[in-house]
C-alpha cells in the first residue's frame, strides 16, 4: 500500500514544476561530482553562495552583543570667550568655575542648615509654652 502511495507521489512530482524530492545519496554524488570539477566560476560562486550568508549571520551575532551605553563628554563653553582660548585654557576656566559653583553649593547648604537650626529652636520653644 505504501509503494502504490509513492509511485502515484512520485508520479504527481515529475509532472509539477518543483523537482522531486532528493535523497542524501543523491545530494552527497552531487556534492562529489562538483568538487572533482575544475570549472572556477563554479567555486567562485560556491564562495559566494557560502559566504553572503556567513556575513549576515556574523552581523546578527556581533549586533545581539549587548554594549552599556556611555554619555558622551560634553564641555559647555561661554560665548564671551575670546577667541585664543584652546581647550586647556577652557578647560581651567570650567574647573575653577566648577570650584566657585561647589563653594556657592557648601555656603547656600550651610545657611540651609542655620536656619533649620533657628526653625528647630523656635520649635522648642513653643512646645515648652504650649503652642
Amino acid at each position: 500500500m505504501a509503494s502504490s502511495r509513492a509511485r502515484r507521489y512520485s508520479a504527481a512530482m515529475s509532472k509539477s514544476f518543483f523537482p522531486r524530492p532528493a535523497w542524501p545519496s543523491e545530494a552527497y554524488s552531487d556534492l562529489r561530482s562538483f568538487i572533482r570539477n575544475t570549472e572556477t566560476h563554479k567555486w567562485v560562486f560556491a564562495g559566494l553562495a557560502l559566504a553572503i550568508p556567513a556575513f549576515f549571520v556574523m552581523l546578527f551575532l556581533l549586533g545581539s552583543k549587548e554594549v552599556p551605553y556611555v554619555p558622551p563628554e560634553v564641555t559647555y563653553i561661554r560665548m564671551d570667550m575670546p577667541r585664543g582660548f584652546d581647550d586647556s585654557k577652557i578647560r581651567a576656566f570650567h574647573d575653577a568655575r566648577a570650584k566657585d559653583f561647589a563653594a556657592r553649593t557648601a555656603k547656600a547648604k550651610a545657611d540651609q542648615e542655620r536656619a533649620r537650626k533657628n526653625i528647630v529652636e523656635i520649635d522648642k520653644a513653643m512646645k515648652k509654652w504650649g503652642l
